[in-house]
């Protein structure tokens, strides 16, 4: 009871009236709209790239591949649910649609199957339950909320932070995904937090973990 006592003072979670058939229903929602997006970004990774329009397709084709585009959706499907539980099974069955789409197409139309990246997505699918059930807590009040809201944020800013070397390295091209990353991270960062007080809170925990991903090369252990 004090666990959740205290947990409700983070974030209350609001009595659910929502039948087990709706529940359910928006578990498969979820899981279809991962599956389109996975399906979206790997059919465009593929399509030829002709002229201005190949230009656009490969640029989306790059966000598709990126890591930041699916934390941010992850984190908004996360902090939208009704609950840490259901942002828990949101964010997970958004993974497994997302991950099942993206390499099955890859497999059976192209026979590529990249083992190392799909086992390192697959650790991300796995843990994904974890972070949606904490990153829920994100929209709440206080120190751990902030660290909650942190987590995704701090990710987003690690991915995007290379972006400040093309602009001291004049003539270095654009890397248009890592700002995407950086917009991303403010976005998120402005729609979470309900106050600025709380938006101080969540500040240097971001800058923490930036700094932590990128010192310790967190992401390099997952993908290579």
């Amino acid at each position: 009871m004090k666990l959740t006592a205290r947990l409700n003072s983070i974030r209350l979670i609001p009595e659910s009236t929502i039948s087990i058939g709706r529940k359910l229903l928006y578990i498969l929602l979820v899981f279809i709209f991962g599956v389109s997006l996975g399906f979206l970004a790997k059919y465009v990774e593929g399509a030829p790239h002709i002229g201005a329009v190949g230009d656009l397709l490969n640029l989306i084709g790059n966000i598709g591949t990126d890591l930041g585009i699916w934390v941010f959706i992850a984190t908004i499907i996360a902090v939208s649910s009704r609950s840490p539980k259901a942002g828990a099974v949101h964010v997970f069955c958004f993974f497994v649609g997302m991950l099942i789409a993206y390499y099955a197409y890859s497999t059976f139309l192209f026979g590529f199957f990249p083992k190392r990246y799909f086992l390192a997505w697959g650790t991300i699918v796995l843990f994904s339950p974890i972070g949606g059930y904490m990153v829920w807590y994100g929209r709440g009040k206080g120190w751990i909320s902030a660290f909650c809201a942190s987590l995704p944020i701090g990710l987003l800013l690690s991915l995007g932070y290379s972006l400040y070397y093309t602009f001291i390295n004049i003539g270095q091209d654009l890397n248009w995904t890592q700002g995407l990353d950086l917009i991303m991270a403010v976005i998120l960062f402005i729609s979470i937090s309900k106050t600025w007080m709380q938006s101080l809170r969540i500040l240097p925990f971001v800058i923490a973990v930036c700094c932590i991903i990128r010192q310790f090369h967190v992401l390099a252990y997952i993908f290579g």
